[in-house]
């Protein structure tokens, strides 16, 4: 789906721009792991892989642009449970968002 270093080159923007709501967004909480603060993010059960995909694809280009210091200073993450939020209205969002 995505080219190696090539993260534009086969997006569809107007498809894609369509799943940035906050309706298709992980679930977060803080959470401790020992003596770490940690983000515990519950993924969406509902959400297609290619999805799911995307969006972590666009947190590792994120990722690239913070400086050093800023990635010291970034709270890890974990994988909790899946989200309890319900699935939103498809009238709202194209069908292919959905795990069907």
């Amino acid at each position: 789906m995505f080219g190696k270093g090539s993260f534009n080159a086969d997006l569809d923007k107007e498809k894609w721009r369509s799943v940035l709501t906050l309706d298709l967004m992980s679930s977060d909480e803080s959470g401790q792991e020992g003596e770490q603060e940690v983000i515990i993010s519950h993924p969406l059960p509902w959400l297609s892989a290619n999805v799911g995909q995307f969006m972590r694809k666009l947190d590792e280009v994120a990722l690239k642009t913070k400086s050093p210091r800023a990635i010291r200073q970034m709270k890890g993450r974990l994988e909790g449970s899946p989200s309890q939020r319900p699935r939103p209205e498809e009238k709202d969002l194209p069908m292919w968002v959905f795990n069907i």
